[in-house]
């Protein structure tokens, strides 16, 4: 089935200064499973926009490297890491070029993936985050 990747985590990634991140990705490659296959796809793109979702111009390709994607885009290439939690839950692990790696939950449903950022906002609500 053709998932349809929801990218809201990208225009969160970009606009907030406060997300988890690490200076080293914390999770190696064999960490991470191919969620996307193993060659990866092309994918629509959506951002939530005051409780609406718009469609972006360009989708997202992901080529499969190892246990990780390499997601084409806008700007300079990244790399994803899909680690799993549970049967819908995945940890994603970002990484484009030398920067800071970041992570963001993915929620897994029949005909989307849904990116839920993890900002410090959510984190100080959480106790047991601290």
């Amino acid at each position: 089935m053709y998932l349809r990747i929801i990218f809201s985590f990208i225009a969160a990634l970009a606009l907030s200064a406060c997300v988890l991140q690490s200076p080293k990705p914390n999770f190696d490659d064999q960490a991470g499973q191919p969620l996307l296959g193993k060659h990866g796809g092309t994918y629509a793109s959506f951002t939530l926009e005051r409780d609406l979702w718009k469609l972006e111009n360009e989708p997202v390709v992901f080529l499969a490297e190892g246990q990780h994607y390499i997601i084409k885009s806008k700007g300079k290439p990244m790399q994803v890491l899909f680690v799993p939690i549970s049967n819908q839950w995945w940890l994603a692990q970002f990484r484009e070029g030398d920067n800071e790696t970041g992570y963001v939950f993915a929620n897994v449903q029949p005909d989307a993936i849904y990116f839920h950022p993890l900002t410090c906002d959510n984190l100080k609500f959480n106790g047991t985050a601290a």
